[in-house]
């Protein structure tokens, strides 16, 4: 995946501080994941290695990946709105 080289002098300013590894191993629950086709600021090896600890926690996770979308696009999306619905009213189900 290729970044901004000329972002690259500011990367260590522009990093979120939250570890959400970390985070993850704490969690024990249902989680959605919609990953966007084409995601420029959270590659999907990041998004993968997320998943992978949520699994490990005991977490069940679903995870979809939208075409056609980007970073920014994603949730604005009809196609992000029906997965989060759909996947809404089958967790409620459980």
């Amino acid at each position: 995946m290729r970044r901004n080289p000329l972002l690259a002098p500011l990367t260590p300013w522009l990093r979120s501080p939250l570890d959400s590894v970390a985070a993850a191993r704490a969690l024990n629950c249902e989680v959605l994941v919609l990953l966007a086709e084409r995601d420029r600021q959270v590659p999907h090896a990041h998004s993968h290695t997320l998943v992978q600890a949520l699994q490990r926690a005991g977490a069940a996770v679903t995870v979809h990946q939208l075409a056609g979308t980007n970073h920014r696009s994603l949730a604005r999306t009809p196609a992000a709105m029906r997965q989060l619905g759909g996947w809404l009213r089958a967790s409620a189900a459980l």
